[in-house]
């Protein structure tokens, strides 16, 4: 009988997004996506369901007062719906929502390297995959994985640029990093890191090895390729 009370209490005591009623809220310390409601705080797994629920409280808790604080409804965690389950959604708003689940920190150097590697690439399809261990972010010729000419490979720890046949890439500054068959990749520090001398020559040369020629003349879009329904925790 204690120890029933105890697994009720210890279920009692999670925290779930109210848009999405299966999402726990593990850490809610971290959390930056919050509202404060009656006598307690709210927490949201993006910024983009923060949004949803600004827009009708009423449709998600019933009475924005509500008990956040829920027994779940299954012992399956599923994902949250994500950006690509909500009409309207551009594939950038999708991919603001991905980001959102990262640090403020991790957060602001995606959206940094993002934009120098948009500058870098006018004309690549940036193909995103919201994967298990990684949300990459990949620079490509054509909408085929093997076209990848360089991603941005991001997770709780940091955010790398990832040279997809990287292996068989001169390195004469020995910058690369990775020991596989294929891949080969440099951490980043800042976006800043992008344009040091070395690692920009290392994309050029990667740009040189590309089988597919990038588009010359079509501006590129952003694609969202795949979301894995399980994945490691963004921050």
């Amino acid at each position: 009988m204690a120890k029933l009370q105890q697994v009720k209490s210890e279920v009692a005591a999670k925290i779930f997004c109210p848009c999405c009623p299966d999402w726990e809220i593990k850490h809610p310390e971290r959390c930056s996506n919050t509202l404060e409601a009656a006598d307690r705080t709210l927490y949201f797994c993006t910024k983009r369901c923060k949004e949803r629920f600004l827009k009708n409280p009423e449709k998600f808790l019933g009475n924005p007062a509500e008990l956040l604080q829920r027994p779940a409804t299954s012992k399956k965690v599923v994902k949250p719906p994500q950006e690509t389950d909500i009409p309207g959604d551009s594939p950038i708003e999708q991919l603001a929502g991905f980001i959102d689940k990262f640090s403020p920190e991790n957060a602001k150097l995606i959206q940094s390297c993002r934009k120098t590697m948009r500058k870098r690439f006018p004309t690549a399809l940036e193909l995103v995959y919201d994967n298990y261990n990684f949300l990459a972010i990949g620079y490509c010729s054509t909408e085929r994985a093997s076209d990848c000419i360089v991603s941005l490979a991001c997770s709780a720890k940091g955010v790398s640029l990832s040279f997809y046949y990287g292996a068989t890439l001169p390195d004469p500054d020995g910058i690369l990093l990775g020991s596989g068959n294929q891949n080969r990749f440099v951490r980043l520090e800042s976006a800043k890191t992008l344009e040091e001398p070395a690692v920009a020559a290392m994309i050029d040369a990667a740009v040189a090895q590309a089988k597919t020629p990038l588009p010359t003349l079509e501006r590129g879009r952003t694609i969202i390729k795949s979301i894995s329904e399980k994945q490691r925790p963004r921050r």
